[in-house]
Parts: C-alpha cells; sequence; structure tokens
C-alpha cells in the first residue's frame, strides 16, 4: 500500500465516458410510500409478458487488464478473473432499479443471486430468484435494465481486510464491481441448473412460499466495471468476463464480530436507525450519465455519527472524480437512493438478504454537498467511523455530502412491507434534524 496518498501514478476513482442523459422526471418525491410498497393487480398478468432481453455488444468498448491489487501476488491476475471471483464468492448485492413507483427515479435493494453452486466452478451466468410482489421485481418488468453491484466487504471473511485502517470499504483495494444489463426469464432448458445454483448457495429459498409468484430470472450483462486498485475502475467485455476463471480466493479472515443491541422487529423505527447507525457502508443507486440514464450502484462508506452519536442522517465522503457523484451533479433533481441490509453485521443467522427476517433499508432523497455548521458535524460521523478517509488525497478534492431523506423503504419481517413514516423514523432515537 503506498504511503504517499499524493503520487500521481495513484488515481483513487476514476471518470468513465461521459454521455449525459438526465433521470425521467423532476418531480418531488411526493408518492405516497404506500404505493411503493404494494404491487399493482396488473403485476401478475405482466408476467407472461416478461421481456426477452436485447443483449447489446461490447464491440467497440475497450477493457483495460492490468495487474489487480489486493492483499498478495496471487491476485494479480486480470480484471475479468478478479471480477468472476467476486460474483463467485459473494451471492448478495444489491439490485439497482429504475421505479415505477418513484416517477423513474433510481431504487436500490439489497438482492440475493447465486452463479453456481458454491463449490463448483463458477458458471458466470447470474441467477435470481425473485418474487413478482417484490417492488424491484415490479420496476424490472417494466423497464428490464438494471445494475448488480457487489463488493469484497459484503463477504464475511473479507470484510476485516476492508474495514481495517488504513483500509476502508471505499479504498480501491476492497475489491467492487457493478454489472450493468438486462434481465430475462431463464429459458426451460436452463431452469433446472439455475435453480440448483440458487438453493444450494441460498438453502431457505427452498422454503419460501409458493404463492408468492417467484420468478428465476438472469441478468444479462452489457457493461461491466470493475474498482479493484489504484489507477481507477477497468471496463471488462463480456467476452472476457464469461470466459474468464476466477482468480485464486485470498486468504480468509476472521469475520468481524456481530453487530449487538438489535432491537425486535416489532420496533420497526428503532431498528431502521440501529440499522443505518450500525452500518458502515451501503450502496448507493444513481441514474448514469455514463450508460445512457440506466440505473447504476456505487458500494459507499457513510456514517449517520459518532459510534455514540446516532443522528439518523446520511453522510458521504465523495470526490467528484467518481461516477455516483458525477451522477448526482448531472441530475435535475439530484435525487438518489441507499440501501443497507443487515447481512454484512453477522445478524441474519442461516438466512439470505432476500429473506424478509434479515432487514433492509432503501432511503431516498436529494443528495447535496452539505456546507455550513454541519460541515464539522458530518467530518466528525465519517472520519470517526472511517478514519482512512482524513488521508485520501486532498487533490482529488473531496466533499461531505448528504442523502437528505424524504422517503423510507423498510422491510424486517414477514407479512410484507409497511410504511416507515420520517417522524417515526426520527423520534425513535430524538428529534428530526433541523436540515439547511
Amino acid at each position: 500500500r503506498p504511503t504517499s496518498r499524493k503520487a500521481n501514478a495513484f488515481h483513487f476513482w476514476s471518470a468513465m465516458s461521459v454521455s449525459r442523459a438526465n433521470p425521467a422526471g423532476n418531480g418531488r418525491l411526493l408518492t405516497l410510500l404506500t404505493a411503493l410498497l404494494t404491487c399493482t393487480g396488473a403485476l401478475a398478468s405482466r408476467i407472461k409478458d416478461f421481456p426477452q432481453a436485447v443483449i447489446s455488444s461490447d464491440e467497440g468498448l475497450h477493457g483495460v487488464r492490468p495487474s489487480s491489487v489486493s492483499d498478495s501476488s496471487a491476485r494479480a491476475v486480470d480484471a475479468a478473473a478478479v471480477a468472476r471471483w467476486l460474483v463467485h464468492a459473494t451471492g448478495t448485492g444489491a439490485l439497482a432499479t429504475t421505479s415505477v413507483h418513484l416517477q423513474g427515479l433510481p431504487f436500490a435493494s439489497a438482492i440475493s443471486f447465486s452463479d453456481g453452486v458454491p463449490d463448483k466452478p463458477s458458471s458466470g451466468h447470474l441467477w435470481f430468484y425473485m418474487s413478482a410482489m417484490d417492488v424491484s421485481c415490479d420496476d424490472i418488468l417494466a423497464n428490464a435494465t438494471a445494475s448488480l453491484t457487489l463488493t469484497e466487504a459484503s463477504i464475511p471473511e473479507r470484510a476485516s481486510w476492508c474495514q481495517t485502517s488504513p483500509m476502508d470499504e471505499e479504498d480501491p483495494n476492497c475489491v467492487k464491481l457493478t454489472i450493468t444489463g438486462n434481465f430475462q426469464r431463464v429459458s426451460s432448458a436452463d431452469t433446472q441448473t439455475a435453480e440448483e445454483a440458487l438453493f444450494a448457495r441460498h438453502p431457505d429459498m427452498k422454503l419460501w412460499p409458493r404463492g408468492h409468484k417467484w420468478l428465476i430470472l438472469e441478468l444479462k450483462p452489457t457493461s461491466l466495471f470493475l474498482l479493484d486498485a489504484y489507477g481507477g475502475a477497468k471496463h471488462i467485455p463480456v467476452e472476457e468476463f464469461m470466459r474468464a476463471e476466477p482468480a485464486p480466493a485470498p486468504k480468509k479472515l476472521p469475520p468481524p464480530p456481530p453487530a449487538t443491541g438489535r432491537p425486535p422487529f416489532f420496533e420497526r423505527a428503532r431498528r431502521a436507525r440501529w440499522l443505518v447507525h450500525s452500518s458502515r457502508w451501503g450502496t448507493l443507486g444513481t441514474t448514469s450519465v455514463h450508460l445512457f440514464g440506466a440505473p447504476f450502484g456505487s458500494a459507499i462508506s457513510f456514517s449517520d455519527g459518532a459510534d455514540d452519536e446516532a443522528t439518523g442522517r446520511i453522510f458521504m465522503y465523495l470526490t467528484k472524480m467518481d461516477a455516483a457523484a458525477q451522477d448526482i451533479a448531472a441530475s435535475s433533481s439530484s435525487v438518489a437512493s441507499f440501501t443497507l441490509t443487515e447481512m454484512p453485521l453477522g445478524v441474519c443467522k442461516r438466512v439470505c438478504a432476500e429473506d424478509p427476517t434479515c432487514a433492509r433499508i432503501t432511503l431516498t432523497g436529494p443528495v447535496r454537498v452539505v456546507n455550513g455548521t454541519d460541515t464539522q458535524l458530518a467530518r466528525d460521523a465519517l472520519f470517526s467511523r472511517h478514519p482512512a478517509m482524513a488521508r485520501w488525497p486532498a487533490e482529488h478534492h473531496f466533499e461531505f455530502y448528504e442523502l437528505h431523506i424524504e422517503t423510507i423503504f423498510f422491510l424486517d419481517m414477514y407479512g410484507g412491507a409497511k410504511p416507515l413514516e420520517l417522524a417515526e423514523y426520527w423520534k425513535a432515537y430524538g428529534s428530526a434534524p433541523t436540515m439547511p
């Protein structure tokens, strides 16, 4: 790891080639939250007409394949191999879609997937088991384009590597991958293979209620962006990704200790605030200016306050060199979504991230640069939880950002998601903050 963060040879984040596109609609988030949480009656009738996505090629896009760097020379292999390793090692990610309930704004949510039986070779195929009652599935039925964001920080045996100073979950050496593509239904010939892969990795899926209209879907990649070292994100051509052999697995480390103090499921507002305060990173969903308006996810470190100060506010430390910051700047509304799951906290036991008992939350609202008296609050909140941030390169012009929460999607138990009003969220640990 370099001792000087100002060396020109090391760039934390890179700006990809820009093709500007604004998110659909610039209205404020006045949509009733219940609309977000309720599938329309027409949904079931649309399932049979699920679009067979047309997969675009990567012709003309040239991936850069320098040595990848993590914690050992065994990882110094090509980017496609590192991406295949991460896909096969995770099984949990964040899915970014274009919301049909929030006027076309980006919506991110935790999701489970599989690319094959864990102890067998990786297939490279991204298979999902989704209910037609899920809001993300509703989005996909309306617009098959989506992105899946993965991070090394979500792997229990690698989380300690990503969060131990001088590292951080947002540091490029903590491997991150965003795969953008189109969803389609798995063919009858591949259904058994996909189902075996999903149930082997997530055995609890076999017990889920059959009446919930489960679909076996596949995300067909059109673009892949990998960040696994200084020097910027690498574009990986789809054909290289599919034919690559996964990189050797890095050293397994003891997982971080489980988070403590989780409130019971019936105290929903307190549990939501606990999840926000206990988490160190999440996925920020934006509308990409680099991918013709496709939804895009970025793994981001954040904080809502020092260990003993839970504000409930979402503070981030971003550079304009980062694709997410560029998306926010290009958006007329600056609205994004931020999703967290209890899975990295070690409290979900044997269920997967998609199980309702493993709570997940998506907070949506405009993302703005912090200014005034809140600057010191954001600095203290972030640097106390992520001390490595204080040493990030000054020439990259990092700024403090805040997601100003307007709507909350929260699921923490069977029986379907229920609205979580902002007043309840703020009241759980105190009064609402005074927003600038």
